[in-house]
């Protein structure tokens, strides 16, 4: 309560240990200059810029350099807030009525009209949330490696939403993976969007490539689900570089409180030139 707390401060960073402060699973250290002027409580009434320079991060023995990190938040003319996370290789913005520390709880409203067996409603009355998102990556390979060690890609990558529960409680979204990698799988030209509202969730796209393996993938691969209150109907076209000819996938996924069922539409495949039906 009161007026908000006041930063300003130039220092250096010696030597930030995350995963002897139990902040990462991982090692991890952090040094560079750090230049602080904002004032807030947290991230939600954040105005001002806090910069990490010159930083070297050093993840499990691999270093990474940058010159900048810099988290910037200010207020428009019409008193809608932006905050600016960016670096050499990625940009994080948004922008509008944004309550970021109750985002998870408004998802979660959300999924809870499509999966409420899986999916509880938030336990609190929600902040209303007007924002635009973007989210766009450069050379991010590195960066991937420190959010997962499994992961490695997502170089120029783009991301764009907006969530609204002013206007009919709706969010969307879109998503442009050129290339990423999880493990063993990994996908090359991905576009999914995402619509969304208090009644139903529509996720369609494309995918240029799914690997399974370094020689076998699914080459064009088409994505359709629709959720509503625990049911997804799904419908998938795809084929394999070798011996999948092609298949077509629909089916109603039911999600109940003790696990799922399928039932399937008429679907096919083509296995060795021979085709082969689902009823």
């Amino acid at each position: 309560t009161g007026s908000a707390p006041s930063f300003n401060v130039l220092g250096d960073l010696v030597n930030a240990n995350l995963y002897a402060l139990k902040l990462s699973k991982d090692s991890l250290s952090v040094t560079g200059t750090f230049d602080l002027n904002f004032r807030g409580h947290n991230i939600d009434d954040f105005l001002g810029y806090a910069k990490i320079l010159n930083a070297k991060v050093i993840h499990n023995n691999e270093s990474l350099d940058f010159d900048s990190l810099t988290l910037t938040a200010a207020l428009d003319s019409n008193n809608l807030k932006k905050l600016v996370l960016e670096s050499n290789e990625f940009i994080v913005s948004a922008e509008g009525q944004y309550n970021i520390l109750q985002l998870p709880q408004s998802f979660q409203a959300f999924l809870n009209h499509y999966y409420p067996s899986y999916i509880n409603p938030p336990k609190k009355e929600l902040s209303n949330q007007n924002f635009n998102v973007s989210i766009r990556t450069a050379d991010f390979d590195k960066y991937a490696r420190l959010i997962d060690s499994n992961f490695s890609g997502f170089n120029d990558a783009l991301l764009t939403g907006s969530i609204s529960t002013l206007n009919g409680n709706k969010f969307n979204f879109e998503i442009n993976i050129p290339s990423a990698k999880y493990k063993r799988f990994s996908l090359e030209d991905a576009k999914i969007t995402g619509k969304g509202d208090y009644d139903s969730l529509l996720l369609t796209g494309g995918i240029g490539k799914i690997y399974i393996s370094d020689s076998t993938y699914f080459p064009n691969t088409n994505i359709s689900i629709h959720s509503a209150n625990d049911v997804s109907h799904v419908l998938i076209s795809t084929r394999a570089n070798a011996t999948l000819n092609d298949a077509l996938l629909d089916a109603d996924v039911h999600t109940l409180p003790e696990g799922r069922s399928i039932n399937f539409h008429p679907s096919s495949f083509v296995l060795s030139d021979k085709k082969w039906h689902l009823l």
